[in-house]
């Protein structure tokens, strides 16, 4: 079920948005700043991907083009997200030969999730 605030993140207006956010599509967005009003947060703080394929671009934006400027993320969270970049990616995918890109593409599809024509 949406809350009204997602549904208001959907039809949020957002500067260089290409295509529009039809209702049903999901999104990603941080959970951090989720209640603040749409205006107020940082950049890039939600994504809408047209496609599963898309869904690892919209994580390394959040995490590169969002979360370094999110007002409401902890100081804790900030450290940990510090401390696991600096340790390095040691229990990764590619291990298996797998992708980050991969990982995420079969994870989603794994959940359910469909691609659909917008």
């Amino acid at each position: 079920r949406q809350s009204s605030n997602e549904k208001e993140d959907a039809f949020f207006v957002t500067p260089g948005r290409r295509t529009p956010v039809c209702a049903g599509r999901v999104g990603i967005r941080c959970v951090f700043c989720k209640n603040v009003q749409p205006g107020d947060r940082a950049p890039q703080a939600i994504s809408f991907p047209s496609q599963i394929s898309g869904i690892y671009s919209s994580v390394v934006m959040l995490q590169c083009r969002h979360f370094p400027y999110c007002q409401q993320m902890p100081e804790e969270v900030r450290d940990e997200i510090a401390r696991l970049k600096k340790a390095g990616n040691h229990n990764s995918s590619h291990s298996t030969g797998e992708g980050r890109q991969q990982y995420w593409e079969r994870s989603a599809r794994e959940a359910g999730f469909i691609d659909t024509e917008s």
